[in-house]
């Protein structure tokens, strides 16, 4: 079991493996964190904002009498650090990891583990939209998901370690299959990174004829597109690493998409106006409350006179009353006139009290959410 007297080393300082660090903090203060990365200058950074106790560039000593182990670069180093560290971890040791595609990593890892360690698998199904060290949280995981994928070779006390940790620094544990985790991310997770890509092009190839395209896109492109501003090389080996699930994935949309091309081509009205109400329907069994990989927004928008310093107003309001802005977009501003401000925040209370608040001081507000 996992105590505040415990060795801790994590193998790639950037998001998530900071987040982890400093969440463990808060739930051990005592705990012995090591650092692992190739990047000297994000472990010199970790070790000065108190991340990290320490760091060391060699793998053999950042391992060295470690109770746990997380290697959380990327998904296409995971395996290879994994087979570096293993050899110099001791008896007894857990390893984990946070990639998110499993079946291949797991097959690979477990070729070579020794049978006096024990590895769980695991995927925080958390994210921001800052990146590296400077976006690291120590709430990030909180309400979050993460799942744990075990095998027939996972010792169950390593899991029940795991899960002791995932429920302390507020996340939401999940226990399944590397199979199932990969059919089922590939639908809810990878599909809508490759859609939110695939939209973003589609209409950039239409500049050349429309050059002024984008700025007609609404809230609704935008927020359905967010998810396309992650980093391509990370995507890219998502998609080459879980490429059964995706391409069954994407098979199965290409057949929904035909079927709503089908009720154009056809003028089917009554076709789609089925197509839409069982997305709907559909929509609504989607559970609120808990982040994915990167968070839900609750936003509003706030018409605003043209007067300096609203901002700051806003910010003072909803501060005085605890709401936290996660936030904020100057939407557009006409000069002598005013203008409209979009405020996001992590969850429906946050922005209905909000909304309330700032109704409350006349100003015009318009929720985003429904």
């Amino acid at each position: 079991m996992l105590n505040a007297t415990r060795k801790v080393t994590i193998i790639g300082l950037g998001l998530i493996g900071g987040s982890f660090a400093l969440a463990l903090k808060r739930l051990f203060p005592g705990i012995n964190l090591c650092g692992y990365d190739v990047d000297e200058t994000a472990l010199v950074k970790g070790q000065e904002a108190g991340i990290i106790d320490w760091f060391s560039m060699d793998v053999k000593e950042a391992v060295r009498d470690a109770d746990l182990t997380v290697i959380s670069c990327s998904l296409n180093q995971t395996v290879p650090m994994a087979i570096k560290a293993i050899p110099h971890m001791k008896r007894g040791a857990i390893l984990t990891d946070v990639g998110s595609v499993k079946e291949t990593i797991v097959t690979s890892i477990e070729a070579v583990l020794p049978g006096d360690i024990s590895y769980v698998p695991g995927h925080p199904m958390a994210g921001s939209e800052k990146k590296g060290l400077d976006g690291a949280d120590t709430y990030l995981f909180e309400n979050s998901a993460y799942i744990l994928t075990p095998t027939e070779k996972t010792a169950w006390e390593a899991v029940d370690t795991l899960l002791n940790i995932i429920k302390g620094i507020g996340a939401r544990p999940l226990i399944m299959s590397p199979s199932e985790h990969d059919n089922q991310v590939a639908a809810v997770s990878h599909l809508p990174h490759l859609l939110a890509a695939a939209l973003v092009n589609s209409a950039s190839a239409l500049r050349d004829r429309y050059p002024d395209l984008f700025l007609l896109a609404a809230g609704g492109f935008r927020d359905t597109t967010r998810i396309a501003s992650s980093q391509p090389d990370m995507w890219r080996d998502i998609c080459l690493n879980n490429r059964r699930a995706i391409l069954e994935v994407l098979e199965i949309h290409e057949g929904k998409l035909a079927e709503i091309k089908k009720s154009i081509l056809k003028g089917d009205g009554e076709g789609l106006f089925c197509i839409f109400k069982n997305a709907r329907e559909n929509r609504e069994k989607v559970p609120a409350g808990i982040k994915g990989i990167l968070p839900e927004l609750f936003e509003i928008v706030v018409v605003v006179p043209d007067r300096p310093g609203m901002i700051g107003q806003i910010a003072n309001l909803l501060g005085e009353r605890n709401i936290n802005i996660i936030d904020i977009e100057i939407l557009r501003v006409r000069e002598g006139d005013g203008g409209t401000i979009r405020f996001g925040f992590l969850n429906r209370d946050a922005a209905q009290g909000a909304v309330k608040v700032l109704r409350e001081e006349n100003f015009v507000v318009y929720p985003k959410f429904s």
